[in-house]
């Protein structure tokens, strides 16, 4: 998921520090490897390179541009929504629109063909196309009057009637000087009180080792510290923010619309290579939800399973889905057998290399990053030694770049 970051101390020094330390942070595993941006005091920085990879960070960015007013940033992974994934600076967040700088983290759709045809002709993501649409609310909202303290509040409900999925926002008005936050439901915003003002960041574990690391950098360049006041808190879902100086203040709600995916009965697109027998992959009608009379003994079979070939229950569900058909949740007494057999077929596929090399691939990357960008087929024991021992070698191999 893409890293949302605001920064608020009053200082020039402290905002510098803690957004490298927090932009380190949410950059230095594997994810997040998309694009990066900052915007403060009227100024928007974008780029296609990652912060923790950066040799002139701190004299191109957090010292070039970073003053003692807010900062607003946020690091990026790109998702495809089932087509090619749109890469380049020109993708990097935050965005900028007629009154607003919008960043986002999440995954938005909209909901009918009608306000899909205004983008079809563009080569926009997600982000881009809602903040569209705020941008046409706002502006309605706000027609022939200045600019209301809830006009935002307002254009916000309305763009979200349009769309369904996961969001979490931060949004300056350029007009009314202010930034807003805003939490759905499933994605997370977390935030730290400090002596002076505070910082709020999608990840609470990387909020706290970059306060840790901003702080023990400016112990030794300017013998000062930041400490916390306080436990980092995660802001309310479903609630709009207003900014200030000092503190957050609620200013209004926001539904977060839940977007209802079917999965079809046969395998397709990335999912269908995976070189199972072809009966297992028949076209099936949808299972009777008739309870397993067997559901002890085939709940103990397919957590084995998974202990065995370290799999999670997410991974387990894509595997039966797109193998035979029958999700975790579709299971039916007519599906003991054939369930049982699929697994017992697909586990001869593994060995206790690939588990090995997994164990250690697992440690350093997120595998669902892997499999989503097709640089390993699914599952990862479908994949030959000699590819996996060729990925876990690309992991070691560290990679600066300049901006």
């Amino acid at each position: 998921m893409c890293q949302l970051t605001f920064i608020n101390t009053k200082s020039s020094l402290t905002n510098s520090a803690l957004l490298f330390g927090i932009l380190f942070e949410n950059t230095s595993g594997v994810n997040n490897k998309d694009g990066f941006g900052v915007y403060t005091r009227g100024i928007t920085y974008r780029s296609a390179n990652v912060p923790s990879k950066l040799l002139n960070f701190g004299t191109a960015v957090a010292r070039g541009q970073v003053t003692r007013s807010p900062v607003l940033a946020h690091v990026r992974h790109a998702t495809g929504h089932g087509a090619a994934k749109l890469l380049g600076k020109e993708y990097s967040h935050p965005f900028e629109s007629e009154d607003l700088i919008f960043a986002h983290n999440g995954t938005l759709e909209l909901n009918n063909d009608d306000d899909n045809k205004i983008f079809k002709d563009t080569k926009v993501i997600d982000s881009q196309k809602f903040l569209t649409i705020l941008q046409q609310f706002y502006s309605e909202k706000r027609k022939g009057k200045k600019p209301g303290l809830n006009d935002i509040v307002a254009a916000l409900k309305k763009s979200m009637e349009k769309f369904t999925g996961k969001f979490a926002f931060l949004i300056y008005e350029k007009k009314l000087n202010r930034y807003i936050a805003v939490r759905g439901k499933t994605a997370k915003l977390h935030i730290a009180r400090l002596d002076k003002g505070y910082i709020i960041n999608t990840d609470e574990d990387d909020l706290k080792w970059g306060i840790i690391q901003a702080s023990n950098f400016l112990q030794i360049s300017n013998n000062i510290s930041i400490d916390c006041v306080g436990e980092v808190k995660e802001l309310d879902a479903e609630t709009i923010y207003i900014l200030g100086q000092d503190c957050e203040k609620k200013i209004g709600e926001i539904t977060e619309n839940v977007k209802v995916y079917v999965c079809p009965a046969t395998g397709h697109g990335r999912y269908s290579n995976y070189g199972w027998p072809s009966e297992y992959r028949e076209q099936r009608q949808p299972p009777l939800i008739t309870p397993s009379n067997n559901q002890p003994t085939l709940a103990r079979k397919i957590t084995q399973f998974g202990r065995r070939n370290l799999m999670n229950p997410v991974e387990i569900d894509h595997l039966l889905r797109f193998g035979i058909g029958i999700g975790l949740t579709d299971i039916s007494s007519e599906d003991d057998d054939i369930i049982k057999e699929f697994l017992t077929e697909a586990e001869i596929y593994n060995s206790a290399k690939k588990k090995e090399l997994w164990k250690l691939i697992d440690r350093d990357i997120s595998t669902e990053y892997l499999y989503e960008t097709k640089k390993i087929q699914f599952p990862y024991f479908m994949n030959g030694t000699f590819e996996l021992e060729n990925i876990l070698k690309g992991l070691l191999d560290g990679v600066h770049t300049w901006i």
